[in-house]
């Protein structure tokens, strides 16, 4: 249903009975605190099935005067907080479905009509008076009089607020008018006790300002104190694998869990996919659970353009780089593009992209995958679109890391050439960091067994390339590999320099096997060398 009013405690009752829930309501105390305050206006947005709708339903339910929730929190962490008796159940709630509204409607006014009408039933349900809501054309009259007459507040819980602002379809002039509504309603409005919105997008800018400039906004940018809200902590997960996982299984999960759904940082905090992680322990394995409720369409829309250097910077976060962006410039709608920094913003803010702040300077990130789930999106969107250089690169990285692994050298050289060759198109070829930009691609498939360290800082000077173990699996190639790249020298050049600069001490603890690479290629013949040997320290 698109509008409820008092809606009771069901939905969150079903949640509660679910094999794996995991508490978040201290976001209760969070919104209580802001209660028929001047900060009354919270608008929180981050990707899809990252529990959206729950935390909404959790609060519809703890708010609502349509039923009595104390039993069903009583056991939750916000029951321990002093504002739980304060606000339970206590105000009237109107939970409004902004998705809903936007599938069975053609236009916003549409919308903003079916609406009222909405709201004018629920209020003759519950309040009756029926000839004196008649006489009210708009909401914020109607609103004004339930407040004015009978000191009736209301709790606004309005889920995918953006929705109507995140299609082509929409006309500026309708962006305007919803956004104007939106402003209108809610306001300086005395009925507004709280209003808090869950979306993906931030609220559009124009010029330098919010459309909406009331509420608080809390992204996967900027979170503020409810970044530990906006999925699963390591905690969480610790907890959940506890208690559905045998003793002696736990660390395999562990790892899995953060190679496939980890890699999101906000504020410093690591974020799983809420949904993945559930699906991933429910049915005992690791896959492709949240990017299989999206089309690829989605991120095909952006990563198929072919302006603004995109291709090299795809190529790039592909190859386990990291790119700096300025996400400030980014007016805040899906349709309004004018920059790469501006796909990347908005592909942070669905989820495809993870980002942390730049140093000192707030208005810049640094973006990056966050993981393996991710990047099997990436892939498979490639498949779709002609990035035929980089998919055939992919395609041979397990080819080149059997090859590695086996001391192939030949083999070994002759692929990083050709892979080399083929993407000269968005890889400058005799640039100093070109040669380590193709290294990272060929070996794109060694991310889901090892971390990969470019410059990583040795006993003396840096490593160009390491590629460290994930996991202790004391397998066959569950080793280190160190890699020294050169330019017209001998590869012999390259492994004294790994042994002279004492490179093997990046590896800190580690004893066992490890793998030095020295690849080398020639400036004028564009022909690569490559030597492997294998060591034990």
């Amino acid at each position: 249903m698109s509008m409820r009013l008092n809606q009771g405690n069901k939905s969150f009752q079903m949640i509660l009975n679910s094999d794996i829930y995991v508490d978040k309501t201290m976001l209760i105390a969070f919104t209580n605190k802001h209660i028929n305050t001047y900060d009354r206006y919270i608008c929180v947005n981050r990707p899809r099935r990252f529990g959206k709708t729950i935390n909404a339903n959790m609060l519809a339910s703890y708010y609502s005067k349509g039923c009595n929730s104390t039993d069903l929190f009583k056991n939750l962490s916000i029951s321990k907080d002093e504002s739980f008796l304060k606000h339970i159940n206590k105000y009237n709630v109107i939970t409004i479905d902004m998705f809903h509204y936007f599938n069975i409607c053609n236009t916003i006014n549409d919308i903003l009509k079916r609406f009222y009408s909405d709201l004018i039933r629920a209020f003759k349900l519950k309040f009756g008076n029926i000839n004196t809501f008649d006489k009210f054309d708009n909401i914020v009259d109607l609103l004004n009089f339930m407040f004015d007459e009978y000191e009736e507040q209301f709790i606004f819980i309005i889920d995918e607020w953006d929705s109507p602002l995140r299609y082509k379809t929409i006309s500026e002039k309708d962006k305007k008018s919803y956004l104007s509504f939106i402003n209108d309603i809610f306001k300086d409005k005395d009925y507004v006790a709280l209003v808090y919105m869950t979306g993906i997008l931030p609220i559009k800018k124009y010029g330098s300002n919010s459309a909406l400039n009331m509420f608080n906004e809390y992204t996967v940018i900027n979170s503020g104190e409810l970044s530990h809200l906006l999925g699963f902590t390591e905690a969480e997960i610790n907890s959940i694998l506890t208690t559905n996982v045998s003793n002696k299984d736990i660390n395999n999960w562990r790892n899995e869990l953060k190679n496939w759904y980890d890699g999101y940082t906000v504020n410093n905090i690591h974020i799983y996919n809420p949904r993945s992680v559930i699906s991933a322990i429910t049915n005992h394995k690791c896959d492709l659970y949240w990017t299989k409720t999206e089309t690829y369409e989605e991120l095909k829309q952006y990563i198929q353009r072919d302006d603004f250097d995109l291709r090299l910077i795809i190529t790039k976060l592909l190859n386990n780089d990291i790119v700096t962006i300025d996400y400030t410039v980014f007016n805040n709608d899906i349709n309004d593009i004018h920059s790469s920094d501006d796909i990347l913003t908005v592909l942070i803010h669905l989820g495809y992209l993870t980002a942390r702040t730049y140093q000192d300077d707030i208005s810049k990130l640094l973006v990056s995958i966050p993981n393996k789930e991710i990047r099997c999106q990436f892939d498979s969107t490639l498949k779709a679109i002609n990035y035929t250089s980089v998919l055939e690169a992919l395609n041979k990285s397990k080819e080149l890391i059997k090859a590695t692994f086996n001391c192939e050298e030949e083999i070994v050289a002759n692929i990083i050439e050709q892979i080399h060759n083929e993407n000269t198109s968005i890889i400058q070829y005799n640039n100093e960091n070109s040669l380590s930009c193709v290294i990272t691609l060929a070996y794109y498939s060694i991310k889901d067994t090892h971390d990969i360290y470019r410059e990583l800082p040795t006993g003396i000077g840096f490593a160009d390339i390491v590629f460290i173990p994930k996991f202790n699996n004391k397998s066959y190639t569950d080793i280190p590999i160190i890699i020294e790249l050169k330019y017209d020298k001998s590869t012999k050049a390259a492994i004294d320099q790994i042994k002279n600069k004492k490179y093997i001490m990046c590896l800190h603890s580690y004893h066992g096997d490890v793998l030095l690479v020295r690849i080398n290629y020639n400036k004028n013949t564009k022909k690569h060398e490559c030597s492997i040997e294998r060591i034990n320290i």
